[in-house]
């Protein structure tokens, strides 16, 4: 299952017209540190606009555009204005789902313990051995808030689980 988190926005007014959307990229060293991506300059991903389920969370799928970002840039601006998004209600969703495409990999190599052997002791030995983990980009900026807005990320499973460890670098542009 691709990975998706899905933010929140309130309008003042039913009827807005999406405008631009932002998204805050980062290294992969940590959620919070600002600095130009490690990985790839390039990266591909889908930005979903939801509307709001009865339960609150993300609903339907209205509209999916596919976005490359061709640089390490720290802040990018999606213009959104010539897809003509209407917003039928006050709230909906900005979603993004990230892709597990090799073009968006970005693999990182270290150690591991290993068990080598158990001792006469009943005692466990270990050993070091190699290992990697990948992850996809794009990697975004969270930062610490004392009030999170309310957000979502899907679970191995697909279902949708409130997201409350920090905020993401996520906004959205309306007009009337």
């Amino acid at each position: 299952a691709n990975y998706f988190y899905a933010k929140l926005f309130t309008a003042p007014e039913q009827y807005c017209s999406l405008k631009k959307i932002q998204i805050g990229r980062r290294s992969f060293n940590s959620p919070t540190q600002v600095s130009r991506a490690t990985g790839h300059a390039r990266t591909r991903f889908l930005i979903h606009i939801m509307d709001v389920c009865s339960a609150g969370m993300p609903g339907k799928i209205l509209f999916t555009k596919t976005i490359e970002l061709t640089n390490n840039s720290i802040w990018y601006v999606i213009d959104m204005s010539e897809d003509k998004i209407t917003i039928n209600g006050t709230q909906f969703f900005v979603a993004i789902e990230w892709l597990p495409i090799p073009f968006n990999e970005v693999v990182f190599f270290g150690s591991a313990l290993k068990v080598e052997r158990i001792n006469r002791k009943g005692e466990q030995v270990h050993d070091t051995v190699p290992a990697y983990s990948t992850k996809y980009e794009p990697a975004l900026i969270g930062y610490p808030r004392k009030e999170i807005p309310r957000a979502y990320i899907k679970d191995p499973r697909g279902n949708w689980v409130e997201h409350t460890e920090y905020d993401v670098a996520l906004s959205a542009t309306i007009e009337y």
